[in-house]
């Protein structure tokens, strides 16, 4: 059994490449306008506490300013490293080649790859026999604590003999 089928796969890349295109397509925040407010909030700081107009609030506000301008300009200079323009077809495979990896990473360390499954699922794998297309399957019904991966599945395999 595999839930890393191409369909799944196809799936999830398709959903991948969306929120990417839903990303590009929204306005950027305004960086540059907050960091001028901050600097600005911090030069009035530092006018009243050189004129010896302080307060214990104004103190208390002051060193907040400086890592949030700091952390702004990174976040700045990140979003213009970003390539305005890409290729779905070349992320696409990209994507696939990723998942790939992953997939021979996680069948090449078994151990490894049940513990990452272990942290992906609030509980075990419920499988619910069911017919499907006049065949007998089982239903797989799962939660992760990341939401929804795939839509519902079911797994082409007959209940084990026991």
């Amino acid at each position: 059994m595999t839930i890393l089928t191409s369909e799944a796969i196809d799936y999830v890349i398709e959903k991948a490449l969306s929120l990417i295109k839903q990303a590009l397509t929204t306005e950027p925040p305004d960086y540059l306008g907050e960091i001028q407010k901050l600097k600005k909030e911090l030069a009035n700081f530092m006018a009243l506490i050189a004129s010896g107009q302080t307060s214990t609030s104004i103190l208390a506000e002051t060193p907040k300013r400086e890592p949030r301008i700091q952390s702004l300009d990174e976040d700045m200079r990140r979003l213009s490293e970003t390539p305005a323009a890409w290729d779905p077809r070349q992320l696409r495979q990209q994507l696939h080649d990723e998942i790939g990896c992953f997939k021979i990473q996680m069948q090449g360390d078994v151990a490894a790859a049940r513990k990452a499954l272990r942290k992906l699922l609030k509980e075990p794998i419920r499988r619910i026999p069911v017919e499907r297309d006049g065949k007998k399957v089982l239903l797989a019904e799962r939660q992760t604590t990341v939401g929804t991966l795939l839509p519902q599945g079911y797994i082409n395999v007959a209940c084990h003999r026991g």
